[in-house]
C-alpha cells in the first residue's frame, strides 16, 4: 500500500526517526551559535565568517519551519489559553454635542 500506514512498525520507526532529525537539527543551530567566530589579519571580526553561520543558520530554520511548522514554524494565528483566554471588547463613549 502506497501512502498508507501498511506496517504501523514502520510508521512509527519512521516518525521517531524524523522527529529525532529535527531534535538533531534544532541543536545543530545553537552550536552553529555558539561557535566562536574568526578574526581577521588586523583583529577585527571576519565578516565571512558570519556571513557563513547567518547562511547555515537560516537555512536550518527554514528547513525546521517547513518540516515541523506547527513546532518550528511561524505562529500565524493569535490565541489565547484556558487560563486566561482572548476576549474581545468594544467600549462606546456617547459624548453630548456642545
Amino acid at each position: 500500500m502506497i501512502g498508507g500506514n501498511a506496517d504501523p512498525d514502520l510508521a512509527a520507526d519512521y516518525a521517531r526517526a524524523r522527529e529525532d532529525l529535527l531534535e538533531m537539527m534544532a541543536s545543530d543551530l545553537l552550536d552553529i551559535a555558539d561557535r566562536p567566530v574568526g578574526s581577521t589579519e588586523s583583529g577585527g571580526t571576519d565578516s565571512g565568517a558570519v556571513a557563513d553561520k547567518k547562511v547555515q543558520i537560516d537555512t536550518r530554520k527554514w528547513l525546521l519551519s517547513k518540516l515541523a511548522p506547527k513546532k518550528y514554524g511561524d505562529r500565524l494565528e493569535l490565541a489565547g489559553d484556558e487560563k486566561s483566554p482572548l476576549a474581545m471588547g468594544i467600549t462606546v463613549n456617547f459624548v453630548k454635542p456642545s
